[in-house]
């Protein structure tokens, strides 16, 4: 955390240098909002954070001359193709702008929520106008969480909700792209031809590195969040997120770790959550590949073709009773008459209980005897 109080002061000394000759170049119109301004927390200029736009990407068997194994990954799959983006160089952009077959996507990455969400960057206004956004950094936080802007109209976006606060677009939401954060290893074993972010050329980032070492501790306090944490769970214990009709439910991170296996029926849809030990946290040790293990977590659909399935564990992977089938933590049917097929994955996101209960205070939290 000394890292991070130092990173705190680095970022007011740039507020004090930068922040007026920045201010007026911002066009947004502040008086079309939803929220009060006094919300924002200014820490930078905007995109000091810089956003990478033109992303590079190396075949996943090589990626591991610049990464650890073990170290988490967002994945992405669309269509046949695949992509992961290291949280190793997230932590030091926060934003990627990027598309895959025809589609456009903004990865998001909060250090300070631990919120990594992806979001399609076309969008679709009220009189059927289509927009691409680009996305960046505004320098700001609100409740902790990064502010982010589109280019196109400089509206301002919360990351976690991505709904328009201030601006052309207030009012608006984005559409968010399921992602799951997972291995580096367990996305080469998922997608053996999937690509991986390679380190942008000639960047003095860090890489590797985590300028917030300690804070996902079990002691750990929330950076910059002026408010009282909900009580419900430790401040900056992981939650596993469903939000399905309208409602949405938690599963405490440590939970799903002691039972390896989770199954239920929020808002009456059959869910099953994998866990998987061994991927490492990004917010432990100052190098990642240090930092204590984990592990990661699939939520998916308990049914395949009409028909519920309920499941066990079966050493490292899981097995349906109705099939017999073995299905790994991605989803995929390993072995048995199922083999080969995918579970369809439930969107879910890995965030800090603080984060996520401020803007969705009234979700509901699972526990062994629900």
């Amino acid at each position: 955390m000394r890292t991070l109080l130092l990173f705190s002061l680095i970022a007011v000394s740039f507020l004090q240098c930068f922040a007026q000759q920045d201010a007026w170049l911002w066009k947004t119109d502040t008086l079309n909002r939803t929220v009060s301004l006094d919300d924002f927390r200014v820490m930078l200029p905007r995109d000091a954070i810089p956003p990478l736009d033109r992303p590079r990407f190396l075949p996943g068997k090589q990626a591991t001359s610049h990464y650890a194994v073990d170290e988490p990954v967002i994945a992405l799959a669309i269509g046949s193709a695949s992509r992961a983006y290291p949280v190793s160089i997230l932590m030091w952009h926060e934003i990627i702008n990027d598309g895959l077959n025809d589609r456009f996507f903004s990865i998001t990455y909060c250090p300070l929520c631990n919120a990594a969400i992806v979001f399609d960057r076309e969008w679709k206004d009220a009189l059927g106008g289509l927009h691409l956004f680009d996305f960046g950094t505004t320098g700001m936080l609100r409740f902790s969480d990064l502010v982010m802007w589109d280019r196109q109209t400089e509206t301002w976006w919360q990351q976690i909700t991505g709904k328009g606060l201030v601006g052309k677009f207030a009012g608006a939401a984005l559409h968010r792209i399921p992602a799951q954060m997972m291995s580096l290893e367990e996305f080469r074993d998922r997608w053996p031809e999937g690509m991986v972010l390679a380190p942008p050329h000639g960047a003095e980032q860090p890489y590797g590195t985590n300028p917030y070492t300690g804070y996902d501790s079990e002691s750990g306090t929330p950076a910059l969040f002026e408010e009282i944490p909900d009580s419900r769970l430790p401040p900056t214990e992981r939650v596993i997120d469903v939000c399905l009709e309208g409602r949405c439910r938690v599963y405490p991170w440590s939970l799903i770790a002691r039972l390896g296996l989770i199954q239920d029926r929020p808002q009456g849809i059959p869910v099953v959550i994998f866990y998987k030990p061994g991927t490492r946290s990004a917010l432990d040790q100052e190098l990642i590949a240090n930092s204590r293990p984990i592990g990661s977590v699939g939520v998916f659909r308990a049914e395949l073709d009409g028909k519920l399935l309920q499941f066990e564990k079966s050493g490292s992977h899981f097995r349906d009773l109705q099939t017999r089938t073995v299905w790994s933590h991605n989803g995929l049917g390993v072995s048995g008459p199922l083999k080969g097929r995918q579970l369809t994955p439930v969107e879910h996101h890995n965030i800090f209980a603080f984060a996520w209960f401020r803007f969705y205070p009234n979700s509901e939290v699972y526990s062994a005897e629900d």
